[in-house]
């Protein structure tokens, strides 16, 4: 078991002995998905409500954790994978090597476990519930799951491994969910029991210190250190590449975009994961035979994606599923206008007409013609300004917090 803490854990021991022990359970945390992010902000969240909290993921950079505020004080637990070679992988004897290997380690890291005490765990997603059904020694006296997806995710078979009937099992392990919108937990009422466990609605907030620190520099200059023209109309996509989120519409649309707003830069910015890394190359393929391949970049995995939105005139999502897109928070908080499909938590983000313009998933014509519409520079900026007092309004960080609290306070009732 690999244990990591920053200088200033030596602290931990002057928090109230009152204090509830947390376990914060999330395969990644390496911040490189808004799931990621979240999570990070939920652990600050919870620290500053006066709780103990712990990390357990298989997969942090220890730079990055140590790095963040809200990891600064928090011991990180590794617990490795424990999956078996499958695959053309199978027939490497490095492979299996690496498998016992990952086999002992885990041994290690459960022993590890059993010291800890936690009486509460939250688990920051679905898919990080495999990773929580490892600390079998614990007992817990709650156990709370953050639905980050929006039923949709597995009706319309994004994953085609998980089910509904999957996600409503696993829920149904849980004490406490934790939605991160109204939209979503009114969703997931249809497929869920109704009164088996507490639920609580708590909206993610977004990196504010970034945020602010991008909103005091001039936004022209912003463009010129990332090479946009200042006559150009930068619209972004921001999300990881795949099928759920919608690129292929955007390239789909492409033709008419350019008609629509005649002066567009695309900017297509998030990583590419497998299984979709086929899926990704087939859509760069499709921009490159494309008369306006010029108009298009893919910018791939890019740390400094806040910095992109901010320089854009407006940020375009084209998802066939949310539940509360981190990439739209951003866009609220840095006065960047929005263009956006309506599906799961994008109602509650966004009002259409007062703080953007939202149009039906795979719409094509509807997303043409809003995009038409926000090329506009006056229709931009009021829509932006009405974004941003609603986001400090409603999804700040300090709202973020206040509710994490009052989940811990409920928690301690039980």
């Amino acid at each position: 078991m690999k244990m990591q803490k920053s200088q200033a854990t030596s602290d931990r021991g002057n928090r109230s002995l009152s204090a509830p022990m947390v376990a914060y359970i999330s395969r990644n945390l390496d911040g490189r998905s808004g799931a990621d992010l979240n999570g990070h902000e939920a652990i600050g969240a919870m620290r500053k409500a006066g709780a103990n909290v712990f990390a357990v993921t298989e997969k942090g950079q220890a730079g990055l954790l140590g790095g963040m505020n809200a990891m600064a004080e928090v011991a990180v637990f590794r617990s490795p994978r424990r999956s078996r070679p499958r695959g053309t992988e199978a027939a490497s004897l490095r492979a299996y090597a690496g498998w016992a290997k990952r086999l002992i380690q885990a041994h290690h890291a459960s022993s590890g476990f059993r010291r800890l005490e936690p009486e509460v765990a939250v688990v920051n997603d679905l898919g990080s519930h495999e990773l929580w059904s490892r600390m079998e020694s614990w007992r817990v006296k709650r156990s709370a799951l953050v639905v980050q997806e929006a039923p949709s995710f597995y009706t319309q078979c994004f994953d085609p491994t998980r089910t509904i009937d999957w996600a409503c099992h696993v829920m149904d392990q849980y004490t406490d969910l934790i939605f991160v919108s109204k939209s979503c937990q009114h969703q997931w009422s249809r497929y869920l029991p109704v009164g088996r466990r507490s639920r609580f609605c708590i909206p993610n907030c977004c990196r504010e210190a970034d945020a602010l620190s991008l909103l005091s520099q001039s936004k022209a200059a912003v463009r010129v250190r990332l090479g946009f023209s200042q006559e150009t109309v930068v619209g972004t996509c921001a999300g990881s590449i795949q099928p759920r989120k919608g690129q292929d519409v955007l390239i789909e649309s492409l033709e008419g975009l350019c008609e629509s707003v005649p002066r567009l830069r695309l900017c297509i910015v998030g990583p590419l994961f497998e299984p979709f890394v086929a899926w990704g190359e087939a859509l760069k393929a499709r921009v490159a035979e494309s008369r306006h391949s010029d108009r298009v970049t893919f910018f791939g995995y890019r740390p400094d994606v806040m910095d992109i939105v901010y320089a854009s005139d407006f940020i375009i999502l084209p998802s066939r599923s949310e539940a509360l897109p981190l990439a739209l928070l951003e866009a609220m908080c840095l006065k960047t206008a929005i263009v956006a499909s309506q599906v799961g938590g994008v109602g509650d983000l966004v009002e259409d007409g007062v703080s953007g313009l939202l149009f039906g998933p795979d719409d094509i014509g509807a997303l043409i013609e809003r995009a038409g519409l926000i090329a506009d520079p006056q229709r931009r900026k009021r829509l932006a300004d009405a974004a941003s007092s609603r986001y400090w309004s409603e999804f700040s960080r300090a709202r973020f917090y206040e509710r994490y609290k009052g989940f811990l306070q409920a928690t301690s009732r039980g």
